[in-house]
């Protein structure tokens, strides 16, 4: 269900200012699945599912994981 999919990005990006870093990628994860299967990868929401998890791997310093998802945006970054 894609709005269960929307609650869990809203969720995610929460327990990332928390510092939950685990459960966050926890969320994210399974949320970007749910988004890139039904609305597919290039969709608005799938791609902001996405620069949440550059963001969080960002902040949970693990550069190479922010990388791999970052270059998967392409050029353009989402808005917060």
């Amino acid at each position: 269900d894609w709005q269960l999919a929307i609650y869990g990005l809203d969720h995610g990006r929460r327990l990332t200012r928390m510092r939950q870093f685990p459960q966050a990628e926890k969320r994210l994860l399974e949320s970007l699945a749910g988004l890139k299967t039904v609305l597919g990868p290039d969709h608005q929401l799938s791609k902001k599912a996405t620069q949440l998890l550059v963001e969080l791997y960002e902040a949970w310093g693990k550069p190479v994981q922010a990388g791999e998802y970052r270059s998967s945006l392409g050029r353009k970054s989402i808005s917060k």
